[in-house]
């Protein structure tokens, strides 16, 4: 509480008194991004171009392998066809 106090303080001393429209700046102040060095920027590149290879794999290989689910017949769960109406049973 102390440290939003002190950047609002902060704000109208920088914006000639007046005080901010809503607090929505103090909390996103600290939500900023720091630039990539170069040496992160290539390895980000080279992630992003192996995700590409594998997904193009995956696409390649996904539809030949399709099961039938056919004859296999799900029971039903009692519990779950039961529709609860009205106050829970800790009232």
């Amino acid at each position: 509480m102390k440290e939003r106090r002190d950047w609002i303080q902060d704000w109208k001393a920088e914006h000639g008194g007046k005080p901010p429209d809503s607090l929505d700046k103090f909390y996103t102040k600290d939500n900023l991004q720091v630039p990539l060095t170069p040496a992160e920027e290539a390895q980000k590149k080279v992630d992003d171009e192996e995700k590409a290879k594998l997904k193009d794999k995956k696409k390649k290989k996904g539809g030949a392998k399709k099961k039938s689910k056919k004859g296999k017949k799900k029971e039903a769960d009692p519990t779950k066809l039961i529709a609860k109406v009205g106050p829970s049973e800790v009232v």
